[in-house]
């Protein structure tokens, strides 16, 4: 048995790691993450590619610590007819630009 099968579980790429595999520092995979322009073509490529390599996936959990924004978007409708909020429903639908909405009803 090998790796996930014994229990062990496989360490998850940082940003770091990309930074490394691109031979770029973590600033630049952060600038390439946030879209800025103050990025040479040829880098952003390099970066792009090492993370596809490394199949990195940023952690919203990470990037909410860091920026103190959750990009969530609630919206909680109530129905005073039927007793409040007692028998809530939720729904997440994928937002634009990493954003998550929220939206809960009662019925």
């Amino acid at each position: 048995m090998v790796g996930h099968e014994m229990g062990v579980r496989k360490k998850k790429n940082t940003i770091r790691d990309v930074a490394k595999l691109a031979g770029v520092s973590y600033q630049t995979v952060s600038r390439v993450m946030n879209e800025s322009e103050s990025v040479a073509e040829e880098t952003r490529k390099r970066v792009l590619q090492a993370m596809r390599e490394l199949d990195f996936v940023p952690s919203k959990v990470a990037q909410m610590l860091n920026t103190h924004q959750s990009h969530t978007l609630e919206l909680i409708v109530v129905n005073i007819r039927q007793g409040g909020a007692s028998r809530n429903r939720s729904k997440a639908w994928p937002w634009p630009r990493a954003m998550l909405a929220t939206i809960c009803w009662s019925q």
